[in-house]
């Protein structure tokens, strides 16, 4: 059986035990790659900090994604539509050069260039009241533009669909919290396979 982390309710978000800095520093590479069920709402969180306005990455619409490092805006304009239902994201940088990608690596921006660097606290909510209400099946990130060196590889599958945490196989000191979540530990979760299925507490 497998597991997905399905975010529902206002300020549902995940905070890690330590930020992740990557890049860490404004010449470094990296990849994030987010496996998600995109609803089509506006202002969708995929990572933030939810005690500051600086470093997220922000769906603000099927045409537009924004990325926040330290105090820097970066705004992408989608030159293909992000369609609704179950994908893979990428934010990707090469240097200097940065652009969202497909799960395909067909860029879906044009190639910014841009010093920047960026730490990530959690995903799921931000400061300022946005959060993701989709459904998040993994997240990764890479320390390279071509994804050959993986840091972190949140799964929630690991977890069990019964723990309280989203394990992160690669760097265990970097485990999940699940926060501000209603009902019992089971009730967090939702099962899929060949459809998905919620999971009913049990009293």
């Amino acid at each position: 059986m497998a597991y997905l982390l399905r975010f529902g309710g206002v300020n549902q978000h995940v905070t890690f035990a330590s930020t992740i800095n990557i890049p860490a520093n404004n010449s470094d590479s990296f990849s994030y790659v987010f496996d998600i069920d995109y609803n089509g709402n506006a202002d969708e969180v995929l990572f933030a900090n939810p005690a500051s306005f600086n470093d997220r990455l922000i769906i603000v619409s099927s045409t537009s994604v924004l990325f926040r490092s330290g105090g820097s805006n970066t705004t992408f304009a989608l030159t293909t539509a992000l369609s609704t239902g179950r994908q893979i994201i990428k934010i990707r940088k090469d240097g200097f050069n940065v652009a969202v990608y497909d799960g395909s690596n067909n860029a879906l921006s044009a190639v910014q260039s841009r010093a920047m660097s960026n730490e990530i606290f959690g995903f799921g909510a931000d400061n300022q009241g946005n959060r993701f209400s989709g459904d998040l099946y993994s997240a990764q990130v890479y320390s390279d533009f071509n994804e050959s060196t993986l840091v972190h590889d949140y799964q929630p599958d690991l977890s069990g669909g019964t723990g309280t945490t989203l394990d992160d196989d690669t760097a265990a000191a970097n485990d999940g919290t699940l926060n501000n979540f209603t009902g019992t530990a089971n009730s967090w979760w939702v099962s899929f396979g060949g459809s998905a299925l919620s999971l009913t507490p049990l009293p």
